[in-house]
């Protein structure tokens, strides 16, 4: 369970449900207006809201979920076929590349299995430090990613990743010294968003962790 602030869909705060499928927040939250969303596996993603919670009041909010359909798969490296483990699988809508789950996390054997979808296309993509991101068909950029269709109650959709070894900019942030905290994003020369929010340390240097993809201009 997520809860999102209703405005900007930022999640800040979060709970498992237990095994008679209820949840509680904590009294955690200040007063405002959130929305409220569920995950999990075998089971569609739903959002809910807006909500108002207010001082000394508890807010409930029930689900009655529906069954979803996932997508699984392998990545492997390039250079070798070795499966990877460890690397970040994200889903996005297709329509409007909003961000709908993740990041699911590969096992040693390179496979990973997304939590449940609501019946829709997306976008699937793959991050691990050290090689360059990948969507689907290869492309590092949303505008060319290709679409996978997912049917709740069918089998789950294959898909799966090449990831090829990556390579870095690197640099400083400086202005009357050294600046930590600044996020660098990257683009493409055609202004296309490729990896970001990688962060300037105490001495002001970044690295984009080996995520772009060699001979591409960014």
């Amino acid at each position: 369970i997520d809860i999102l602030e209703a405005a900007t869909n930022n999640s800040v705060a979060g709970a498992m449900t237990a095994a008679d499928g209820t949840y509680a927040t904590g009294r955690l939250l200040p007063p405002g207006s959130y929305k409220v969303r569920a995950r999990g596996p075998n089971v569609a993603q739903q959002t809910l809201g807006p909500f108002t919670v207010v001082d000394g009041a508890d807010t409930t909010v029930d689900f009655a979920l529906s069954v979803g359909g996932t997508i699984t798969g392998t990545v492997r490296r390039a250079l070798d076929s070795q499966p990877l483990g460890g690397v970040a699988i994200d889903v996005f809508a297709a329509a409007t590349n909003a961000f709908i789950d993740g990041s699911f996390i590969t096992f040693s054997d390179g496979t990973y299995t997304t939590n449940g979808l609501a019946t829709g296309t997306y976008k699937v993509r793959a991050r691990a430090v050290g090689y360059a991101t990948a969507f689907s068909n290869g492309v590092q950029t949303f505008n060319l990613a290709a679409f996978v269709s997912v049917t709740a109650g069918n089998p789950p959709t294959v898909v799966d990743f090449s990831l090829a070894v990556g390579r870095s900019i690197t640099g400083t942030v400086t202005g009357s010294g050294p600046v930590a905290g600044v996020l660098i994003d990257v683009f493409t020369s055609a202004n296309q968003f490729v990896e970001g929010s990688f962060v300037s340390d105490a001495n002001g240097a970044y690295t984009t962790e080996g995520r772009l993809a060699g001979g591409v201009s960014y």
